[in-house]
């Protein structure tokens, strides 16, 4: 990908290891990858970047991914991005 096509990915999860993977597999695609510590970081940088794709975290301790999601699909008349959510096994 030429730098005038580079997509930007946000990727909202609570984990920096997590963020940091993404982070390397994508960016060797020729994606640009933003990560958000956390739901109301992650809110705040989609607000900002108005990203291409959102990679989104469903268990997070400050904001769940479903109150996140729920603020993205109340901004949609402002800015619309695709979301895509993979569920995680609970921690016992």
């Amino acid at each position: 990908m030429d730098q005038t096509t580079v997509k930007q990915i946000l990727c909202i999860e609570d984990e920096p290891e997590m963020i940091d993977l993404i982070r390397l597999i994508l960016s060797r695609r020729g994606f640009e990858v933003h990560g958000a510590a956390g739901g109301v970081e992650g809110i705040r940088l989609v607000r900002e970047l108005h990203p291409d794709l959102v990679l989104l975290d469903l268990m997070m301790p400050d904001m769940d991914g479903w109150e996140v999601y729920q603020q993205m699909k109340a901004d949609a008349p402002r800015a619309t991005s695709p979301s895509s959510s993979s569920p995680q096994k609970r921690r016992t």
